[in-house]
């Protein structure tokens, strides 16, 4: 269980921003369970008495890996938060992932008008930014130095945040007349916050000679917890640290003509807020923020530095400074906004679309990403109670169009975001998969 959840730890490290959990499926209305997190409102429209969500995880991948070769397993242990070059030797300039395992869930329909559900989820979030990749020669040493550029004003960031919520749903019939059919529905989340915390490389200036580095300065700033220190110095994986509260909620209407005995709506629209809340962490907390200007250091001060607290551990014993040991720091949940619609043409056949909004991504943990993010999705589909295919096509404003694919038979789904697109551009540099099992039991009339 300890490898998986290390995989697991490594995977998301890594993983692509999402506007929503499991694309295309997200829409289904066979999987209430996947979508108490877009819509918790949609939790009653499901007629099943219970829903069991077996196991369910959303994972992306990037920062140049190619899809089509054999050691993609072996490039993907290489990537991971505690591994400097390759987010600092990255070709992208901002580098955001995220990543959501849905541990055993349930749901349970009291009747015809309230639901309620318990769930658990092991969510992440990795961000990097980097201005100029050639800050990684100062970690990689070099037979010639004559080769090496001087870098000025440029900087490095990164945030982590992963955590555990318990989550407790509730979902109801607000208004029911005639063909309209209204549903709210909230989501109060317990958190257990893992393995968090923000790095801030700024007004990078080096000089290099023959002989040594003329000339390095970089103002710092970091506060990391206990358990994302001990992820990197000593391997353990901790997941269960400070706590926090988190919520979600969600109205959804539609709307069914009388003659439309055979689909269960002609059309829905949805409003859903998530996320909001934070953990805030107390225990063990290392923060400090300082200023390093020195000359004439040798390359071998910095050569088989690898990680950004090795990193700034050789950078303190440079300068006197005061640590901040005793303070707490909040980790902000990344709250979305959506916004969605549904159309059914038949029973079988039917067209989503979904606007999300990502305001303030961790900012106020660190100055990351300038802008805020937004994704846009379109999903034809055709699905029946045995069958269903899902096309969803995505435009983020952080990464190209994709197109995906999902299937799913009976109980289980298997899908990709960005499948069909990477097959005509092997080279573009993500991906992103989900799969899932959830198992519905009994009916409500």
């Amino acid at each position: 269980m300890k490898k998986l959840l290390l995989l697991f730890y490594v995977l998301v490290m890594c993983s692509v921003v999402s506007g929503q959990d499991f694309p295309g499926i997200n829409s289904s209305r066979y999987f209430p369970l996947q979508n108490i997190n877009n819509q918790p409102a949609d939790l009653v429209r499901n007629n099943s008495r219970w829903n069991i969500n077996v196991v369910s995880a959303q994972i992306g991948l990037a920062n140049a890996l190619d899809f089509n070769e054999t050691d993609f397993m072996k490039k993907l242990s290489k990537v991971g938060f505690t591994d400097l070059k390759y987010f600092l030797g990255s070709d992208q300039s901002l580098f955001v992932g995220r990543a959501k395992l849905a541990l055993p869930s349930i749901s349970y329909k009291i009747n015809p008008n309230h639901a309620v559900a318990f769930s658990m989820n092991l969510r992440a979030d990795g961000i990097y930014r980097s201005s100029n990749d050639n800050i990684t020669n100062l970690f990689i040493g070099y037979d010639n130095p004559e080769l090496l550029e001087t870098v000025s004003n440029e900087y490095f960031k990164s945030v982590v945040n992963q955590w555990m919520e318990y989550s407790f749903t509730w979902s109801g019939v607000l208004w029911n007349k005639d063909e309209h059919l209204l549903t709210g529905g909230a989501n109060i989340k317990y958190l257990v916050g893992g393995s968090s915390g923000y790095f801030d490389l700024d007004n990078i200036d080096v000089m290099y000679d023959k002989e040594s580095i003329e000339y390095f300065q970089v103002d710092v700033t970091y506060a990391l917890n206990k358990n994302l220190d001990n992820s990197i110095n000593e391997g353990k994986l901790d997941l269960f640290g400070d706590n926090g509260i988190g919520f979600d909620f969600g109205l959804s209407y539609s709307y069914k003509p009388d003659d439309g005995e055979d689909i269960p709506y002609k059309f829905k629209v949805g409003l859903m807020v998530g996320d909001i809340g934070y953990v805030k962490h107390r225990s063990k907390v290392k923060r400090s923020t300082f200023r390093v200007s020195i000359e004439d250091v040798p390359y071998s001060r910095f050569k088989g530095i690898e990680s950004l607290p090795a990193l700034i551990d050789s950078l303190e014993k440079s300068v006197d400074f005061e640590k901040i040991n005793s303070e707490s720091y909040k980790m902000n949940l990344p709250t979305s906004i959506l916004l969605s619609g549904d159309y059914a043409f038949t029973s079988s056949w039917y067209l989503s679309g979904l606007i999300g909004y990502q305001p303030g991504f961790y900012n106020k943990n660190l100055d990351i990403i300038e802008n805020d993010i937004w994704k846009v999705n379109l999903t034809p589909r055709f699905e029946t109670e045995r069958w269903g295919a899902y096309l969803p096509l995505s435009h983020n404003n952080r990464f190209d169009f994709s197109v995906g694919m999902a299937l799913r038979w009976k109980y289980i789904f298997l899908g990709s975001n960005t499948i069909i697109s990477n097959l005509f551009q092997p080279e573009r540099e993500y991906g992103e998969f989900y799969f899932g099992i959830n198992i519905p039991i009994g009916q409500v009339d």
